[in-house]
């Protein structure tokens, strides 16, 4: 799931027509193969804002000497690896959060399994209590 939305989060224009949308299929089949419920994955509902850059090629968004495409938005960040190699320590460019990590501790760099995307939110700046 993850790698086929951050492929689609690449090619997204930055003001999108209304009917621009990812067709999401919105139901699972549960483990024991009856039950279909509806059900979303979650990363569909991380807010990371509009992208900020917009490439004319798509080969400009792919990091200089790595396998993974990057690119910026409002809140956060997308990471897609196409290739069949694991791409280690890519350069996130500043800071970011791994919404699926329970540490919050920020990320500057990332690895990304071959085939595979990941979405980051931007590391806050501030914190108010």
């Amino acid at each position: 799931v993850l790698g086929a939305y951050a492929s689609f989060l690449l090619v997204v224009p930055e003001n999108p027509l209304p009917q621009f949308m990812l067709g999401v299929h919105p139901f699972a089949q549960h483990r024991n193969g009856k039950l279909v419920q509806p059900w979303l994955h979650p990363v569909f509902m991380i807010d990371i804002g509009r992208p900020t850059w917009t490439a004319s090629m798509i080969e400009a968004y792919r990091i200089v000497g790595h396998f993974t495409y990057l690119r910026p938005f409002e809140h956060g960040v997308v990471l897609y690896n196409p290739f069949m190699m694991k791409d280690v320590e890519v350069p996130l460019g500043g800071q970011y959060l791994d919404p699926w990590s329970e540490n919050c501790a920020p990320v500057t760099t990332w690895t990304l399994a071959g085939q595979s995307g990941m979405v980051l939110t931007k590391f806050p700046k501030e914190i108010n209590v």
